[in-house]
């Protein structure tokens, strides 16, 4: 996910990425994580941007993890 979001488009706003937990849901993997930027108060960047990036580049993700699938629909980006 670090790798996702630094190299972005994002990667201006200097995003910092933590991992907040990680925990079995049933059969899936459940990762929470906190991505803090600085954003200029009159940036059209908000919470549905940040995730029509990580969607964007998700692929990339699933790669590093040994081709795993990515629900889209489970990732929720908040302010």
């Amino acid at each position: 996910v670090i790798n996702l979001v630094t190299m972005s488009t994002l990667q201006q706003y200097t995003p910092m990425t933590t991992l907040e937990d990680l925990r079995n849901s049933g059969d899936d993997l459940e990762v929470r994580f906190s991505i803090e930027m600085t954003v200029p108060s009159r940036s059209a960047i908000d919470a549905p941007v940040v995730r029509n990036v990580l969607v964007a580049d998700m692929f990339k993700l699933e790669a590093r993890l040994n081709q795993v699938v990515i629900d889209r629909n489970r990732l929720t980006v908040t302010r």
